[in-house]
């Protein structure tokens, strides 16, 4: 006759199992039989991951689900449509998941999701971020030159007219400018 052990007692007896102990030790003091110790081992033994331990049960729904997926993934490469997207809306479409996600999906797995080589990726992303640090270098150059210019240009202005000027604390070229044109009726734009 059949005898039903309550469920904490066989996670009791697997996770003896799982710390070393034998099933015929365990069949011979819990006396149960060693077919029902198997059947409980491939029910409650866990299973473990990188990130978390698993039941059997929740395995084999992760395994459902991955198999489902990987029907999907071959079904959509089936029909041929990724195929028919033009590559540069496919790596738009990566630059933009790849910038947006923080690093939650690798190059591999986005270029292989939409059938694009890595290779042409990387070096379409590589070329679009060198633009970018030329064009920031670029404007940042000119900042600065503009800077340098505008300073030289005081200091000439303030040299060659600022003599002939009563002398204030605060000499901009624009002050010095603004009189010397008062003075010769001119206007100073800027």
């Amino acid at each position: 006759m059949p005898t039903n052990y309550p469920t904490e007692f066989k996670v009791k007896a697997i996770r003896r199992y799982e710390k070393g102990e034998s099933i015929k030790a365990l069949s011979q003091e819990l006396h149960v039989v060693q077919s029902t110790l198997y059947q409980w081992r491939n029910t409650y033994c866990s299973i473990q991951a990188p990130n978390r331990t698993y039941t059997p049960a929740e395995f084999d729904m992760i395994s459902r689900w991955l198999q489902r997926l990987e029907h999907e993934t071959q079904i959509v490469r089936f029909t041929g449509f990724l195929e028919k997207i033009p590559l540069q809306e496919k790596l738009a479409a990566l630059e933009q998941i790849y910038n947006q996600t923080d690093g939650q999906y690798s190059v591999h797995e986005l270029c292989s999701a939409l059938c694009v080589a890595r290779g042409t990726f990387i070096t379409i992303f590589s070329a679009v971020q060198i633009r970018l640090n030329m064009k920031t270098n670029k404007t940042s150059f000119h900042l600065r030159s503009n800077r340098s210019l505008m300073t030289a240009n005081n200091d000439l202005v303030l040299k060659k007219f600022a003599p002939s000027l009563p002398r204030t604390e605060s000499m901009s070229a624009k002050i010095v400018l603004s009189q010397l044109c008062r003075n010769r009726t001119c206007t100073v734009s800027g």
